[in-house]
């Protein structure tokens, strides 16, 4: 474990990340699988023993995906974009 500590240390300084941490890591690959399309519940299985209160502190939501929710229309049966406008 020691080794893995001193290369991921290395590497971020190497890289210039910063400040970059493993749970930064955890951060992304909690965000990407959603982004995915995978479901809250598989997400939780593939990330191991996580609550949904610790589940919601790593699942990011960024503006530019709350402004492209999407909404049923029920005239169309299709998902119509939110108007951001009004």
């Amino acid at each position: 474990m020691k080794e893995f500590q001193r290369d991921y240390r290395q590497t971020v300084k190497d890289t210039e990340l910063g400040d970059f941490t493993l749970h930064d890591l955890r951060h992304c690959a909690i965000n990407n699988m959603r982004l995915a399309g995978n479901d809250y519940f598989s997400i939780l299985a593939q990330s191991g023993q996580m609550t949904m209160a610790v589940f919601k502190r790593y699942n990011l939501i960024s503006n530019t995906e709350l402004e492209n929710t999407k909404w049923l229309d029920k005239t169309e049966g299709t998902s119509a974009d939110v108007d951001q406008g009004s």
